[in-house]
């Protein structure tokens, strides 16, 4: 009878899992908050009358031994026999277990890719009420289950990611609708949510270099750690930006190489890429940049120099942040372009805290 109880408390949600502990307490409220709960038995007896015998003479002597059955609990039988249904149903009379409707968001990173790339499926899971949700997403298409991971969580919502390539069974050709299923928890309901996922032909992403320019001055100029905008056609499939440094060497499933150097990747579209020229590249002679696009390539090559300098300027050509500065001001330029500098920085992140990094060679500002 305890154990369907407990199989009960657990599938009405009042338990997160089977165990009762010591009863006694509940069973004793029990017989005041919910006597249907027994049928209690309150006529007879279990006494026994004894005849004290020594041998084979009997004095005759005799003693009662035992208790009478009363209103609730005796000695006879107890609390009485369960009305299970009414015992079971009683345990809890408050109710289940109230749980909430998260929030689950989905998305493809990147959402158009080819056979040949891969993407993260990243499901987030969000409770208003401060709940963390724990537990699994199932990840599908159609009815095809592409994976099913384990919520990380972190304050209130919690996330899990699944990579997948545009080759996995169940991903065909063009538009896929991807579900995720949160399964949900003890204090979390279960969520549905979608995304649209896109897969093309290796044969429609093969990419083309038109031009190479400095980003600042779009110049024909290259040096060593500069800003480098790549034109032409098919160099992405869709449009994504670096959130932070250390800049990424691969970006929707977009990568350069300089030299033979992974290149940092600022910003990828499909007719425009912005990358850094690696430090390690040599400042001199003919240099090798090669895009690959879900795995299609296409090459140019640059010539490099110690320094390439090239100032960024707004639309009009004025400098920015600002173009003019009082007598005795300071004027702030952003440039690319200045070769080698010391301290020296690494390819794709920022200057250590507390340093200001300088070009090695020269600088005149006129």
């Amino acid at each position: 009878m305890l154990a369907l109880l407990n199989q009960y408390l657990v599938a009405s949600e009042y338990l997160n899992s089977g165990g009762l502990g010591n009863i006694n307490s509940k069973l004793y409220a029990l017989t005041t908050s919910t006597p249907t709960a027994f049928h209690d038995v309150t006529s007879g007896n279990n006494i026994v009358i004894a005849t004290s015998c020594v041998g084979p003479r009997c004095t005759g002597t005799t003693t009662s031994s035992g208790y009478n059955a009363g209103i609730a609990y005796d000695q006879v039988t107890g609390l009485g026999s369960l009305d299970v249904y009414a015992f079971v149903a009683a345990w809890y009379p408050g109710g289940p277990l109230s749980r909430s409707s998260p929030n689950l968001a989905v998305s493809a990173n990147p959402s158009s890719l080819t056979t040949a790339g891969t993407t993260a499926l990243t499901a987030t899971v969000t409770n208003p009420n401060g709940n963390a949700p724990t537990g699994t997403v199932t990840f599908a298409s159609g009815t095809t289950v592409l994976g099913v991971v384990t919520l990380s969580t972190a304050g209130g919502s919690a996330t899990g990611a699944l990579r997948i390539t545009g080759s996995a069974a169940g991903i065909a050709l063009g538009a896929n609708t991807i579900t995720a299923v949160y399964q949900g928890d003890s204090a979390n309901n279960q969520a549905t949510a979608t995304v649209l996922l896109t897969v093309v032909g290796l044969s429609s992403v093969t990419p083309s270099i038109t031009a190479l320019t400095n980003a600042a001055s779009y110049r024909q100029s290259y040096a060593p750690g500069m800003v480098l905008s790549i034109y032409g056609s098919n160099l992405a499939l869709s449009t994504s930006l670096a959130g932070s440094a250390p800049l990424p060497t691969s970006l929707d499933n977009i990568s350069v190489e300089i030299s033979g150097i992974a290149a940092p990747l600022y910003y990828v579209s499909p007719t425009q890429l912005n990358v850094q020229v690696p430090y390690e590249t040599p400042p001199a002679g003919t240099a090798a940049v090669v895009v690959s696009n879900n795995g299609q390539t296409a090459s140019a090559s640059i010539q490099m120099a110690p320094a390439a300098p090239g100032i960024f300027t707004d639309a009009s050509g004025a400098i920015i942040p600002a173009s003019t500065v009082s007598r005795g001001g300071t004027a702030t330029v952003y440039l690319t372009g200045a070769g080698a500098l010391q301290p020296v920085v690494a390819t794709g992140a920022t200057p250590v805290s507390g340093t200001t990094p300088v070009p090695t060679q020269t600088v005149l500002v006129t």
